[in-house]
């Protein structure tokens, strides 16, 4: 039997154990912050719930744009083309967007509505959606507490600006542009709520997506 004075003992051993052999990384979002976001549509702007949309980030000849690299804008198109088709809306493949590009040599960094109305035209598309990051920043810190230094915690934070157009093939004007920013643990976090965001204002009265609590400490995946 162990005796009652003994437990606060076993009790500090036992943690001490579990912090020396089966302690990982404790990995917190250090910022969360809300979609910040800023949209015009026209007035008589109307999507379809099928029309078919070719999402193309900007396209330049070096690996970065505005200091961001190329598989970072990248990234934003994969995330905004998955929650469009999630929406029920369909999307031109990237692979045919990026080979019809070249094929055509057409660089984005100065793109007009007449070459994406151009570009629609060749991809039968209703819509070609054009989007860019505008602010990216990227923030870890790695802090060690405890006795021998047992606990690591890895802050991480990433702030995400995103600037997206939509270019109506037909009607040849652009119906609609999005401006949000927004701060999470990851990129692909970030990302995918502002996608949720923009998309839900195509429509009027469409709520805007409730944000999940997280909470100040702990594990954040």
């Amino acid at each position: 039997m162990v005796r009652k004075g003994m437990l606060p003992v076993l009790g500090i051993a036992l943690f001490s154990a579990i912090l020396l052999f089966g302690c990982g990384t404790i990995r917190t979002a250090r910022i969360r912050k809300d979609v910040t976001i800023n949209t015009f549509r026209e007035p008589d702007f109307q999507i379809k719930a099928h029309s078919v949309i070719a999402v193309i980030p900007p396209l330049k000849k070096d690996e970065e744009l505005s200091g961001i690299s190329i598989s970072t804008h990248e990234a934003a198109q994969d995330m905004m083309s998955l929650k469009l088709w999630q929406g029920g809306y369909h999307v031109v493949d990237k692979i045919f967007v990026k080979e019809l590009l070249e094929q055509e040599q057409i660089e984005f960094e100065s793109f007009s509505v007449d070459q994406a109305v151009e570009v629609g035209g060749w991809l039968k598309a209703n819509y070609v959606m054009l989007i860019s990051m505008n602010d990216f920043e990227e923030d870890v810190r790695s802090v060690d507490f405890g006795p021998f230094n047992l606990i690591n915690t890895v802050d991480t934070s990433v702030l995400v600006g995103l600037n997206c157009r939509l270019v109506d093939v037909t009607a040849k004007k652009i119906v609609w542009t999005g401006v949000a920013t927004t701060q999470d643990k990851n990129l692909q976090l970030s990302l995918r709520r502002i996608s949720d965001h923009l998309i839900a204002t195509f429509h009027h009265g469409r709520r805007m997506p409730k944000e999940r609590e997280v909470p100040s400490i702990g594990l954040h995946y």
